[in-house]
């Protein structure tokens, strides 16, 4: 027992100090949201704020490079900032039973993707760069080949946003190599793709695609030569040039040619950095800052373990250990929730979900996920959901709370064509594709929602894209489809009798029965007359938009120069064109680059299919070099 006075003040004083210590940890955790990104760090405020600032400015500075306005970002983006190595270490990825030496990591998911960022190492940026513009570029640029994906990536790892500059252009470590090796041949870096042993295998020839790549992007930066590249894709996959005249033709010189320059370039040294003023209007003034209770962050790591393959067990585990320490968190039945879907365990599943909506029914995630247990159960047993008008209620509701997110839109396609409703299906669906361009997934089912419909042009156009696909599959079954269209022309399969969604109970007065407010009613009315499947052949070209005139109340003539020529074709709905590289048809679109399919009706003259707005060849952003 103590009897000094000043051994008592001596555990008094320890005691307090450590109840604040505790209470400091369980306050380190903040949250910083800025408009498109939530950072969560316990790193401190200041360290959360530069890193959300960062990523807008890098977000903005992307939109510059590829010469787009607004940029998309159909998956929604979770940022974790560890401030010591060793918490880090837990979430990044295992090989041979030890985790991977990388200072940051990009974890992607349909979704919610995480950004994983160890800030206690020299340089935790350049791998999230790199990812994240993979990232970006999948949800704003059209498809182009693995160099060009690479090679940007690589060359927007490096970017150093500054209070008032940009630069860009900057060497990675990879370019290191470029002096002490000779430089693959062009038209064997252009055949690289996804299943190519130099792209899979880890060696020095693996090394020297990611360099060579880097110094092509700089290359055409820097020259100003990216819109010939837009060009040479587009020759490539929608002109279905071979590899080495769609390179002749757009960049006006031979590959073999092209190897000279190349290695002049390479050759001549200092290679000129890209600047530019810092991006305008972004600054970190109205970002909003929350402390976070452990309980709450932890959340957020388990929730990060749950998305993982390999953590996937151990988010489980560490979701159910929450549970049982705050029951009444819905963030945590959500976690759970998607964990067991993921596990197949869908009851389990649903039981969680209807927890997390008992405590929160505003949350577009938790709204998207109850959604897409519908459709794993369907893909698992084949039942369809006892009641799709609640899911694509819950759906529609959490597309007004996130518009932006792309796999929601997809869902409610999905969900649409469970109550045959395909044109409600279509324009979801192509909601979809428009902020994510590249998810094929997505412009294959649009494509099948065109067949439903007996949309036979837009469907063959969609599947005509899709057989030219990099991915052997995609390939095969766009084939596939497109044989199944040339039989339906011959001899259609009867129309989809659209469900209509029964009237609610609640919307009539017991006993009276009373209508007290307007039922949803379905016009059942049949078209007087089919008409003709049109057999012409569907033709392409490409051209510049002169003008558009939509005097017409629903279609539009859109005139187009090609060469000496002008073409006058025709949309007979301006609302129901197919478009690509476009949200929505304008009567104001003017020296707009564009690709059509179409049927001819004259000779400068037709019936407009698809129409594709070009943005690779849009006039560059001025830049200042050194």
């Amino acid at each position: 027992m103590l009897t000094c006075p000043s051994c008592v003040f001596r555990v008094l004083l320890c005691l307090v100090l450590a109840q604040a210590t505790v209470l400091a940890a369980e306050l380190r955790w903040v949250e910083v949201r800025s408009p498109n990104f939530s950072v969560v760090t316990d790193a401190g405020e200041r360290k959360g704020l530069e890193i959300a600032l960062r990523f807008e400015q890098m977000r903005a500075v992307f939109g510059t490079l590829i010469f787009r306005s607004r940029v998309s970002q159909p998956i929604p983006l979770q940022i974790v900032a560890f401030r010591d190595a060793a918490e880090f270490r837990r979430f990044v990825p295992v090989w041979k039973g030890k985790p991977v030496e990388v200072t940051g990591i990009f974890q992607s998911n349909h979704d919610r993707n995480f950004v994983a960022l160890d800030l206690s190492s020299r340089d935790p940026w350049s791998t999230i760069f790199h990812e994240y513009a993979h990232a970006l570029l999948s949800g704003n640029y059209p498809e182009t080949q693995l160099w060009f994906d690479e090679g940007f990536a690589e060359y927007f790892s490096t970017i150093d946003i500054g209070n008032k500059e940009v630069v860009i252009g900057r060497a990675p470590d990879s370019a290191q190599m470029l002096v002490s090796m000779h430089l693959m041949p062009m038209r064997e870096l252009i055949a690289v793709d996804r299943d190519s042993p130099v792209y899979n295998e880890t060696g020095n020839r693996r090394s020297l695609f990611y360099a060579q790549s880097w110094l092509l992007a700089h290359y055409l930066f820097s020259k100003g030569r990216v819109a010939e590249a837009g060009t040479y894709f587009d020759l490539l996959h929608n002109r279905r040039l071979p590899a080495a005249e769609a390179f002749s033709k757009a960049f006006g010189q031979t590959l073999e040619d092209f190897d000279g320059e190349l290695a002049r370039y390479l050759r001549g040294g200092q290679r000129p950095l890209q600047r530019s003023e810092a991006p305008a209007g972004i600054d970190s003034g109205g970002y909003k800052v929350e402390p976070l209770e452990q309980a709450e962050a932890r959340v957020v790591l388990a929730d990060m373990h749950a998305h993982s393959t390999q953590y996937l067990d151990q988010g489980l585990r560490e979701l159910e250990e929450l549970l049982a320490a705050a029951p009444g968190k819905a963030a945590v039945h959500r976690g759970l929730g998607y964990a067991y879907l993921r596990k197949e365990r869908f009851d389990r599943a649903a039981q969680h979900f209807r927890k997390a909506a008992a405590l929160d029914d505003h949350d577009p995630r938790l709204l998207y996920y109850f959604a897409l247990l519908q459709q794993r159960v369907l893909q698992a047993t084949g039942r369809e959901p006892d009641d799709v008008w609640e899911v694509i209620d819950a759906l529609e509701k959490s597309i007004s709370l996130d518009p932006t997110f792309a796999d929601a839109h997809a869902l409610l396609g999905i969900a649409h064509m469970w109550t045959n409703d395909a044109d409600a299906a279509i324009t979801s669906m192509r909601n979809a594709v428009r902020l994510s361009p590249r998810d094929q997934t997505y412009q294959a089912y649009l494509g099948r929602f065109y067949v439903a419909a007996q949309q036979w042009d837009q469907a063959a156009a969609t599947f005509d894209r899709l057989s030219r696909s990099s991915d052997p599959k995609v390939a095969a079954d766009a084939v596939a489809e497109l044989e199944r269209i040339a039989r339906y022309r011959e001899d259609p399969p009867a129309k989809l009798a659209r469900q209509v969604r029964p009237p609610r109970t609640d919307q009539w007065e017991s006993p009276k029965w009373k209508r007290r407010v307007p039922a949803v009613s379905v016009a059942e009315t049949e078209e007087a007359a089919e008409k003709p499947p049109d057999t012409r052949p569907i033709d392409n070209l490409r051209g510049r938009i002169v003008a558009v005139d939509c005097s017409h109340p629903t279609g539009a003539q859109i005139s187009i120069a090609v060469g000496k020529r002008t073409w006058k074709m025709q949309v007979s709905d301006r609302n129901k064109l197919l478009l690509i590289g476009a949200e929505e048809f304008s009567c104001s679109w003017r020296d707009r680059e564009v690709v059509v399919n179409y049927r001819k009706s004259g000779p400068s003259s037709g019936d407009l299919v698809s129409l594709e707005i070009r943005t690779l060849t849009a006039e560059p952003v001025q830049l200042k070099f050194n």
